[in-house]
């Protein structure tokens, strides 16, 4: 499964495609069940006459905005990938689903084991979607010593707890795994006991690495 650096570098290069065009609904489905809560006729009116207006990032899942302050929402999960590409050319072999823009083009979604899913909302559903994730690891608004005092809170052994989304949205195994090395923190210590230094060192090992 992709990692959050991998899924961040997803949105970043798919923000240069697709913001500020318009779609014109669902294109192409091969897989129905790729779509979480709507059927694909329902999206394709939903969809049909927004604008892309960003592509953000929300732990592991890739927000799609709209115009109408709708959302689609991409999780990628172990081999999901987003093209952009002309509607008239041949499209992969695992092609899930697409939808279309009014200049031509469309964005695929293609997944060989038919893991990722793809879900609409609106603004109020959006939050309630995304609304037992913990923190994001790289929001300036997630510092050392609030990530100090949660950990005071919870004696669970730590490398589980960090991989807990509801404590610390998208962090991975392997993540986990080197921060905790870098930091000289045991895997299974619990979170309670962590000495403060050792801790902010975590903090900053977490964040050193999502970056690199």
């Amino acid at each position: 499964m992709p990692e959050l650096p991998e899924v961040e570098t997803v949105r970043r290069g798919l923000a240069a495609q697709i913001v500020g065009r318009t779609l014109t609904g669902v294109s192409f489905v091969e897989w129905p069940r790729t779509l979480e809560n709507c059927a694909p006729e329902e999206l394709s009116q939903q969809l049909a006459g927004q604008q892309v207006t960003a592509v953000a990032r929300r732990a592991k899942f890739l927000v799609l905005k709209l115009s109408a302050d709708d959302a689609l929402i991409v999780h990628l999960r172990m081999t999901g990938q987003l093209v952009v590409a002309p509607q008239d050319a041949p499209r992969e072999r695992f092609a899930r689903i697409a939808f279309g823009f009014t200049d031509g083009e469309e964005l695929r979604f293609s997944d060989m084991r038919r893991f990722g899913r793809i879900g609409f909302y609106d603004a109020a559903t959006l939050a309630e979607r995304f609304r037992d994730l913990g923190p994001e690891p790289l929001a300036a608004d997630w510092t050392a010593q609030d990530f100090v005092a949660a950990l005071r809170q919870r004696h669970t052994r730590i490398k589980p707890l960090l991989l807990d989304q509801s404590f610390v949205a998208g962090l991975g195994n392997i993540y986990a795994d080197e921060a905790l090395f870098r930091a000289k923190v045991h895997p299974l210590t619990p979170a309670d006991i962590i000495p403060a230094q050792q801790a902010t060192a975590l903090h900053t090992a977490i964040r050193e690495l999502l970056c690199e």
